[in-house]
């Protein structure tokens, strides 16, 4: 199966309308998710070259981790009634 290209946009306006892909759908696979992380859209949406994102992120990670502000957990996480 081939997905269709989504852009940022159909993205966005798929979260604010509530139209989410089923479940199973779609699988991330990672080693490790870090939560409490409030990445700023507006990052996202700028002209920013990838390596500056990438970079403002590392800091933004950085900086919470020290500050005791995430959580880090491996394996899959679940978030229920969110």
């Amino acid at each position: 199966m081939t997905l269709p290209d989504f852009t940022l946009v159909d993205l966005m306006n798929a979260a604010v309308s509530d139209h989410l892909f089923p479940p199973g759908f779609i699988e991330v696979v990672t080693g490790c998710r870090i939560l409490n992380i409030d990445f700023p859209i507006s990052v996202l949406a700028d002209d920013t070259p990838v390596e500056e994102k990438e970079a403002f992120f590392r800091e933004l990670v950085s900086l919470r981790a020290h500050s005791h502000k995430i959580s880090m957990y491996e394996g899959r996480v679940y978030v229920l009634n969110h």
